[in-house]
């Protein structure tokens, strides 16, 4: 079969692929200009290209992959065309994720893909997420469980260091499945966003949350849940708009808090922030997660309207055998303290731990030291031991 293409047309084409070249050889000039001395760049084809970094842990590869994606921020120049150029990184480790070279680069490139249509920026390659490939029919299944409230909310208690007091819990989805059991919540959120259904699950997340709150209200106590708002949902005006029907309609909006990661300083920066502003102004407290693993820039960060900054368990975990994770978690409070923001360190699980942050003047401290999540007839136990 045979096409005739017009000249006008075939001129279009190839000024079409002569800017993609164009782009493409931008790309690859970029990252090796800014390559470290023990990376390796190879152009795997078309715009994929590969890394290779060595003696690098997780944490270190998440966030060179930030740094990477941060080249990106600027503006291109293309034959005088100013162009935006965005990219999504999948990551594997050796030997973690696989020994032979095929393999890590399947594993690497299911990471990719993953972080592409999440928008997440990068990825780390999770096991998890094959272990389930097959075993969920996921859209029937999510809307059944949606439908016959199979998800269930555990409490996790947040302590005020300077009194011991419990003034905020983290509510964390769990799901327990008819027949594969436990589903691990990163497995079932990463599913819920790929199905469409994430809002759903959020705007249950947020209706049980303020019930909870007031029930708690009646017994006596003022606590303040915080949940995980995934940047897909805020980026849905029908979100914005149940939130603001439910919140009107409740007395306790002022003690939601909701936990976005830094991804959101590389996706649509401008727009989230907007949406965070009305949100704010809806009474509800604003809470950097993970804060350390993913890209933040102060510029934006002062900018937002965030109350809270929870430091990456990552770094406290090991703070007190690590004197670099040590440095790390006081140079964060005491940035955020000259932000006027108050610090969450989770991770922590034993009482040297707990007094050292107690020590560097940290807020408020969560872990398995306190208490594990808990379903809510245990973690109402919890309250009465505690009381």
């Amino acid at each position: 079969m045979r096409y005739q293409v017009s000249n006008n047309k075939l001129e279009v084409l190839e000024k079409e692929l002569h800017d993609r070249e164009a782009e493409i050889e931008l790309l690859k000039t970029t990252f090796s200009e800014n390559l470290l001395p023990d990376e390796t760049l190879s152009r795997l084809g078309g715009d994929e290209f590969i890394f290779i970094l060595p003696q690098k842990d997780q944490r270190k590869i998440i966030k060179r992959g930030y740094d990477l994606l941060e080249l990106l921020n600027t503006p291109f120049k293309v034959n005088e065309t100013e162009i935006a150029i965005s990219a999504s990184i999948g990551a594997s480790v050796y030997p973690e994720h696989g020994e032979d070279i095929s393999i890590l680069l399947s594993h690497t490139d299911s990471a990719m893909y993953h972080a592409k249509d999440t928008k997440l920026g990068i990825h780390l390659y999770d096991p998890e997420l094959d272990k389930y490939t097959g075993q969920l029919t996921m859209t029937t299944d999510l809307y059944k469980a949606l439908d016959e409230n199979a998800f269930k909310l555990y409490y996790q208690p947040e302590i005020n260091l300077q009194d011991d007091t419990l003034s905020s819990v983290e509510a964390l989805g769990r799901w327990e499945h008819s027949k594969l059991g436990f589903i691990p919540p990163n497995i079932f959120i990463d599913a819920l966003e790929q199905t469409g259904l994430i809002d759903r699950y959020t705007e249950w997340v947020v209706k049980t949350a303020l019930m909870q709150i007031e029930s708690w209200r009646n017994m006596g106590y003022e606590i303040k849940i915080a949940v995980n708002i995934s940047t897909m949902t805020l980026n849905h005006e029908s979100f914005i708009r149940f939130l603001k029907e439910t919140i009107i309609d409740s007395k306790v909006g002022s003690y939601l808090i909701f936990e976005i990661t830094e991804n959101l300083f590389l996706a649509e920066y401008d727009h989230l922030s907007e949406t965070l502003q009305i949100i704010r102004k809806l009474g509800i407290i604003l809470s950097i997660d993970d804060f350390g693993t993913g890209y933040s820039s102060l510029s934006r960060l002062k900018k937002l309207p965030v109350s809270e900054l929870k430091i990456d368990c990552s770094f406290v975990m090991e703070m007190i055998y690590d004197q670099d994770d040590e440095v790390i978690v006081k140079s964060t409070i005491d940035l955020s303290h000259n932000l006027g923001l108050t610090v969450v360190a989770e991770g922590v699980e034993n009482k040297e731990t707990y007094n050292r942050l107690k020590a560097l003047g940290c807020d408020t401290v969560q872990g398995y030291h306190i208490s594990k999540p808990l379903p809510i007839h245990l973690f109402n136990e919890f309250l009465t031991r505690r009381k």
